[in-house]
C-alpha cells in the first residue's frame, strides 16, 4: 500500500511538472505572439507613415512640376507679349516717322512753291518800281542824296501784300534808309489812325 501511494505521488508530481511545462510553453508562446503582434503593428504603422510621406513628397513634386510648367508658360507668354508689343511700338514709331517725313516734305514743297510765287511777285514789283531786287538800295532825290530799300518803298506805298511777301522771302527788316530808319520805324512814323497797323504786324 505504501508503495502504491508512493508511486501515485510520483505520478502526480510528474503530471504537475508536465502541466507546469505546458503552461510555461503556453506563456512563452503567448508572449512571443504578443511580441510578434506588436512588431506587426509597428511595421504597419511605419509602412503607413512611409506611404503618407511618399504621397506628400509626390504631391510636392507634382505641385513643383506644375508650378514650373506654369512659370514656363507664363515666361513664354510674357516673351511673346513683349515681342508683340515691341513690334507694335516699332511699327507705330515707323508710321509716325513716315507721317512726319511726309508732312515735312509736303510743307517744304508747299513753302518752296509759295516762295517761288512770292519771288516772282516781288521781282515784278521791284522791276515796276525800278529796283534791281528786294535787297538792293536805290538812290533817289536831288544828287542821289536820299536812298531807300524796296521794303521801305512798299511800306510808304502801304502795300501790305508786298511787305508780307518780302518778309516771307527773308528780306532784311533791319536795313536802314538814308534817314537811318528801318522799315518798322518808317511804318510807325506813317501810322495815322491805325493805317499802318497791318504792316507793323507783318514787320514784327
Amino acid at each position: 500500500m505504501a508503495c502504491f501511494q508512493k508511486c501515485a505521488d510520483v505520478a502526480d508530481r510528474g503530471e504537475r511538472q508536465k502541466n507546469v511545462e505546458i503552461m510555461l510553453v503556453e506563456v512563452v508562446e503567448e508572449e512571443r505572439r504578443q511580441v510578434e503582434e506588436k512588431a506587426k503593428i509597428v511595421r504597419e504603422e511605419e509602412e503607413a507613415a512611409k506611404k503618407i510621406r511618399e504621397e506628400e513628397e509626390e504631391k510636392v513634386r507634382s505641385a513643383e512640376a506644375a508650378a514650373a510648367a506654369e512659370a514656363a508658360i507664363a515666361a513664354a507668354t510674357t516673351e511673346e507679349e513683349r515681342l508683340r508689343l515691341e513690334a507694335e511700338e516699332a511699327a507705330r514709331l515707323a508710321a509716325e516717322e513716315k507721317a512726319r517725313a511726309e508732312k515735312e516734305a509736303a510743307e517744304k514743297a508747299a513753302k518752296e512753291e509759295a516762295d517761288a510765287k512770292a519771288g516772282v511777285q516781288v521781282a515784278e514789283w521791284c522791276k515796276k518800281n525800278k529796283f534791281k531786287d528786294m535787297s538792293t538800295l536805290k538812290k533817289t532825290g536831288c544828287c542821289c542824296k536820299s536812298s531807300r530799300f524796296p521794303l521801305h518803298a512798299a511800306v510808304r506805298k502801304k502795300d501790305a501784300e508786298i511787305v508780307g511777301l518780302m518778309v516771307q522771302l527773308l528780306v532784311d527788316k533791319e536795313a536802314k534808309n538814308s534817314k537811318k530808319q528801318t522799315a518798322t520805324d518808317l511804318a510807325t512814323k506813317l501810322n495815322k489812325k491805325g493805317s499802318m497797323d497791318a504792316i507793323l504786324a507783318i514787320l514784327k
